[in-house]
């Protein structure tokens, strides 16, 4: 079992503290190693969750996680300050997410996990196409790296085995040095693409944080493969990965999706706390058959979601079903950033089936404007300010106050019944009348038809499409 560990600042280690001593921005470049040793944290420079996470997930079996949590920010939490908007003041910032966090911890050294009633059966050893769909740490690459030992005692080969990160190959080869590496090529994606390697079979990890397009080419050129991928870590591509690429290739294959560890026992302290603190273990289930006249549409407080941890869970698990940009990082904004209006469609039974974020983006002083419509500058935030300020050159777009809608999810079954209209309805209603409601999103047809039925009107859109969301960005406002 590995254990989750508060300590206090005198208790770090004179070296190897990670945040301190190993700077948290190129998290990604440990991906794929197994921590030996007990790790160290300290959250001094900011907690930084999405790191935090992605790294708790290197721990070995029986080894512990410190963590140093400081008690209060006096200059402000660095990571809110890497968040917030241009001018903010973050005195206005709430410690939310920090005080449930050190909470849960301490909960967690009380109550032991529940132990659940059966472990998951997952069967590797065949040669159709799988899909292994995780949280960090679930075992995934352990599961790939297995099915390659099959594969190879099957005379299988050669194996092209392709990751993003140099540690995840380096991860698979450690693994398989028992068997003749001679049948097997490690290689990032773009190599696999330029070279013609001849592999009777493809196996993928960390595939979330492939471009689609890369992705799509890799299995074309070699139908016979199995994937692997985590939910989390990588900027919001993961669910996208989940909700817009895993059903083009889901077709012909066995989609697998972890429900425990495959690494760690069903006790082990650190998954514990991790999973209540990022609502991972949170089912989102609703009641389909109550009234959509009975739906009461309300605000909601980060106080509210602070207090209510049923609240908080199903706001974070609606959107994670229904967007492709989330974050572990995104609870501790829903928490603590200011200047954002949260509103609420809840039945009778008190679940949340839609919900809509909008962050509000006050005005810009004169010469930032000027600079911004020049392209010399881009303050931080301001997202939709700064796209109309430099696509339609009129200056009167940085004077005003602008609602962004940045995220609206309702519960799949309830679809196409004016719970969304209803949560703009609302949101407009609180919103103050100088205000201008608009949002920015990838183009395409549905949710393009969704906002003109609402009476916004478009003011803008590329030409081309981004690669990672194959969508051209389009700009609506409210008429």
């Amino acid at each position: 079992m590995r254990k989750l560990i508060l300590i206090e600042k005198d208790d770090l280690p004179k070296k190897e503290v990670f945040g301190r001593d190993i700077k948290l921005e190129n998290y990604r470049k440990i991906l794929g190693i197994n921590y030996s040793q007990d790790i160290y944290y300290s959250a001094e420079q900011g907690l930084n969750p999405n790191a935090c996470l992605a790294i708790a997930g290197t721990l070995i079996d029986g080894k512990n996680f410190h963590l140093y949590l400081p008690k209060n920010y006096p200059n402000g939490d660095p990571d809110l300050l890497k968040k917030l908007d241009y001018l903010t003041d973050f005195q206005l910032c709430n410690d939310f997410f920090n005080r449930r966090l050190e909470n849960i911890i301490k909960q967690k050294n009380f109550i032991s996990a529940e132990l659940k009633s059966s472990e998951q059966e997952i069967n590797i050893q065949t040669e159709k196409i799988q899909c292994l769909i995780g949280c960090r740490g679930a075992g995934k690459s352990t599961l790939l790296a297995e099915k390659a030992k099959y594969l190879l005692n099957k005379n299988i080969y050669p194996l092209l085995i392709v990751a993003p990160f140099q540690n995840n190959l380096l991860n698979f080869r450690s693994q398989l040095e028992n068997f003749q590496l001679s049948k097997i090529f490690f290689l990032p994606p773009d190599e696999t693409i330029r070279r013609n390697i001849g592999a009777k079979y493809l196996l993928i990890d960390e595939s979330a944080a492939i471009a689609p397009l890369q992705l799509f080419e890799l299995i074309k050129k070699y139908p016979n493969f199995s994937l692997a991928t985590s939910l989390e870590g990588y900027e919001g591509s993961a669910n996208y990965f989940l909700i817009k690429t895993l059903p083009l290739i889901s077709n012909n294959s066995e989609v697998i999706y972890l429900s425990e560890s495959y690494r760690f026992s069903n006790e082990d302290h650190l998954s514990s706390c991790l999973n209540a603190i990022f609502c991972r273990d949170f089912e989102y289930k609703i009641d389909t058959n109550s009234s959509t006249e009975e739906i009461n549409f309300r605000s909601v407080t980060q106080q509210e979601l602070f207090e209510n941890e049923y609240l908080l869970a199903q706001i974070v698990a609606l959107l994670n079903q229904a967007h492709y940009r989330n974050r572990p990082e995104d609870i501790k904004i829903l928490l603590d950033i200011p200047l954002q209006i949260l509103v609420v469609a809840e039945n009778k039974l008190g679940q949340i089936i839609g919900i809509c974020q909008t962050k509000i983006e006050t005005p810009l002083p004169d010469e930032t404007i000027s600079a911004v419509i020049s392209g010399t500058s881009r303050p931080r935030g301001r997202i939709l300010m700064q796209q109309l300020l430099f696509n339609t050159k009129n200056p009167a777009w940085g004077k005003i106050q602008i609602a962004r809608v940045c995220r609206i999810a309702v519960a799949e079954e309830l679809r196409r019944q004016k719970i969304g209209a209803n949560l703009i309805k609302k949101t407009i209603e609180i919103l103050p009348n100088n205000y201008q409601l608009g949002v920015i999103y990838s183009f395409n047809e549905e949710v393009q038809s969704f906002w003109l039925g609402n009476n916004f009107r478009q003011m803008w859109k590329s030409n081309q499409a981004r690669s990672r969301n194959l969508g051209e960005s389009c700009i609506l406002v409210q008429s």
